[in-house]
């Protein structure tokens, strides 16, 4: 093992809150339609809770 620091994920700081809820108004790519590694991983998720897109 290597004293290298891990590569970490997400922010540095944590969002106030649960940093879940965001106002919408707030959203970047609110109005653009989802890419096919988004539209994939929906399906994905749909299928393993047993329903449709």
């Amino acid at each position: 093992m290597t004293d290298e620091p891990r590569e970490t994920l997400g922010s540095p700081t944590p969002e106030p809150g649960d940093g879940h809820r965001r106002d919408p108004e707030e959203w970047v790519t609110g109005d653009e339609p989802m890419t096919d590694a988004q539209r994939s991983y929906l399906d994905t998720l749909a299928r393993e809770a047993g329903e449709e897109l």
